[in-house]
C-alpha cells in the first residue's frame, strides 16, 4: 500500500504531525500492510508539501520538546487521495493471505466474543 495514500487518508480525518500520523499507524496495526520507516515517513511528508498536496497549518513549540509541524490536506491532496484510492483498490494483485479469507465472513461472527483478544 502506498505511504502517500496513507498519510492523506489520515489527513482526511483532521490535521496531524507526523509523528501522530506513524503513532496512528501503529495503533491501527497497519505496519503489517505497509513498510515505513521513520525516515521515510518525514520524506514523504516533504515530497506531499512540494506538490502541494499538503500544507503547514501549524508549528507546535513545547519547552525542551521538538517542534511538530501540523499539516492539513490541500483539495489537490483529496483529489490525490481519491487517485490512489481507487488505483490500490482496481490493482491486480495476488494476495495468499488466510486473513483476507478470514475477513469476507466477519458479519458472520459474534464480534462480543471476540473483542478481548
Amino acid at each position: 500500500m502506498s505511504v502517500k495514500l496513507v498519510i492523506l487518508g489520515l489527513l482526511m480525518e483532521g490535521n496531524k504531525h507526523p509523528y501522530e500520523i506513524q503513532q496512528t499507524i501503529n495503533e491501527r496495526q497497519m505496519k503489517h500492510y505497509i513498510k515505513l520507516a521513520s525516515g521515510s515517513l518525514y520524506y514523504a511528508f516533504d515530497t506531499l508539501e512540494k506538490d502541494q498536496l499538503v500544507k503547514v497549518v501549524d508549528v507546535i513549540r513545547e519547552t525542551n520538546r521538538p517542534e511538530k509541524t501540523v499539516y492539513s490536506i490541500t483539495d489537490a491532496g483529496k483529489e490525490e487521495f481519491e487517485r490512489l484510492y481507487f488505483e490500490q483498490l482496481l490493482k491486480k494483485e495476488h494476495m495468499h493471505r488466510p486473513v483476507y479469507a478470514a475477513l469476507s465472513f466477519t458479519s458472520y461472527v459474534d464480534q462480543k466474543k471476540w473483542l478481548l483478544l
